[in-house]
């Protein structure tokens, strides 16, 4: 079944409605089908895997937008909504790959081959970079260890962290408890852990440090592991502010870089 048809879309909102988790294998395996060809024509392997799960979990990121947006839809408007995160996520694999290669040009011809200098423009940038990405590893280590449910810590993680990085608009200021609960009640949370690793490694530029996520970790493996994911929109919303309230009040430590040792 092609992505952009009609049958598929009803297939798509019937899936996400009743949580089913069958679905979302299908989702994949017709997100593979229908631009797997155009990823392959462009990156090679293995590099390709890895856009590929990227442009799966953007595809699951954005679905309940593009359920929304695509009620009245052609076949080749959907398809081509599909291309466009798809040829999104070829270039950021580009541009992640060129910045790489710069940084080599770089040393070379700025710093000399033994120094290993960068230019002060290339330093400049990727400071800002790692500035950023620390804080938000700070902000992440802050939220796993709150004395939460694993449950509510998913919730926050999601709806507080990388909805608002991957979104534009509303979702980015207030995230998105209603698409979290079609997209996640009834599934386990170790699953959901899981996705969110991948999520993050995305986003972020370097991976993460293996042990940002252990407190979380800890928590699903005391009897949480197979837990079905159960909260409403209302609780996510409510545990979200929550959390944005211990992330503020601790902001000076986030900023500063004393929660990360």
């Amino acid at each position: 079944m092609e992505f952009g048809t009609q049958a598929f879309f009803e297939r798509l909102k019937a899936g996400i409605a009743s949580g089913d988790q069958e679905f979302y294998n299908e989702l994949d395996t017709t997100v593979e089908r229908s631009i797997g060809h155009m990823v392959r024509s462009k990156i090679q392997y293995p590099d390709s895997d890895d856009v590929m799960q990227n442009i799966k979990t953007e595809v699951w990121l954005r679905i309940s937008m593009f359920l929304n947006s695509s009620e009245c839809s052609l076949p080749a408007q959907r398809n081509a909504w599909l291309k466009k995160v798809a040829a999104s996520k070829i270039s950021d694999f580009y541009r992640k790959r060129s910045l790489k290669q710069e940084v080599s040009l770089e040393e070379t011809t700025d710093g000399g081959p033994s120094s290993g200098r960068p230019s002060e423009s290339l330093l400049l940038r990727e400071a800002d970079r790692l500035i950023n990405y620390r804080r938000c590893c700070r902000a992440i280590s802050h939220i796993c260890n709150l004395d939460m449910t694993p449950d509510r810590l998913l919730a926050v993680l999601y709806n507080g962290i990388i909805i608002p990085l991957s979104s534009a608009g509303a979702d980015k200021k207030k995230g998105a408890p209603a698409a979290l609960v079609r997209h996640f009640s009834g599934r386990p949370l170790s699953e959901l852990r899981s996705t969110l690793w991948k999520a993050l490694c995305f986003l972020f530029t370097s991976a993460p440090p293996e042990s940002l996520l252990e407190p979380l970790d800890r928590k699903l493996q005391d009897g949480w592991a197979d837990a079905p994911f159960r909260l409403t929109p209302r609780e996510i919303t409510l545990v979200t502010n929550r959390v944005k309230g211990s992330v503020k009040k601790h902001r000076e430590q986030i900023m500063g870089g004393t929660l990360d040792e």
